[in-house]
């Protein structure tokens, strides 16, 4: 594990320590009764991939100590930092996928213990933004996937952090092709347009949810509107991020 302890993760409320010593967890992984109280085990949780070497700017897995990667160097992103838990491979692609297509609320639950878990790596005493808003799903994705796996990771988000949530302050007013699979240009043009602001949003800063982040754009779309809305500083927090596309 890249520098975390199992002691990250664990439940940090005593009602929770309870329920797994009454009814212990069975790991999301591989489906065996687990050792820690967590819906993962100790083996599972040690071959997880998280995001230890990354861009502080972006979280681009960068495999090296350079703090800021070539592209942040060159453009600045809209926002202040990223943080993600984990690299977008492996595991974590399991988790996700089990999340987004198959409705699995526990590796949602899951996927936000680990990025609870891993802020003190990211922010060390610096204060964590005062409000989450998951990115919006247009209705007709909404309707056809029957969730919202930005909004899932959210909620839990604000169960263990005590952050609210805002539901209702952007949405997506343009239903567009999905992102994976395009390229940085074609992203890019689908999201044109895409989002707007529906309710003024508190001007304090803000921390954009989201399960993966690939080449940033959607969370960019998102966070150039609540700059532009006022909104003092945008943060972007995410389960995985993977490598940039060309």
């Amino acid at each position: 594990m890249d520098v975390m302890h199992c002691d990250d993760f664990l439940p940090n409320t005593r009602v929770e320590q309870l329920s797994f010593r009454l009814w212990p967890g069975r790991c999301t992984l591989c489906r065996q009764a687990s050792d820690l109280p967590l819906d993962l085990c100790s083996v599972c949780l040690d071959d997880l991939p998280f995001n230890g070497a990354a861009c502080q700017r972006c979280a681009l897995p960068l495999g090296h100590d350079t703090t800021v990667c070539g592209e942040c160097l060159v453009k600045s992103p809209p926002f202040a930092r990223v943080h993600a838990a984990l690299r977008y491979e492996q595991d974590a692609q399991t988790l996700v996928t089990r999340l987004k297509f198959e409705r699995n609320l526990v590796a949602g639950r899951l996927l936000a213990r680990l990025v609870a878990g891993t802020l003190q790596r990211t922010y060390g005493d610096t204060p964590l933004p005062e409000r989450l808003l998951p990115v919006p799903l247009s209705a007709t994705r909404l309707l056809r996937r029957g969730h919202n796996q930005a909004a899932v990771i959210a909620r839990a988000l604000h169960r263990e952090l005590g952050i609210p949530v805002l539901h209702d302050a952007v949405r997506r007013i343009r239903h567009t092709a999905p992102q994976t699979g395009q390229t940085r240009a074609a992203r890019l043009r689908n999201l044109r347009g895409a989002f707007a602001i529906r309710r003024q949003p508190p001007l304090v800063p803000i921390a954009i949810v989201d399960d993966v982040m690939t080449t940033g754009t959607t969370v960019r779309t998102v966070a150039r509107l609540l700059l532009a809305a006022g909104v003092p500083e945008v943060h972007v927090w995410v389960a995985a991020r993977t490598p940039s596309l060309p």
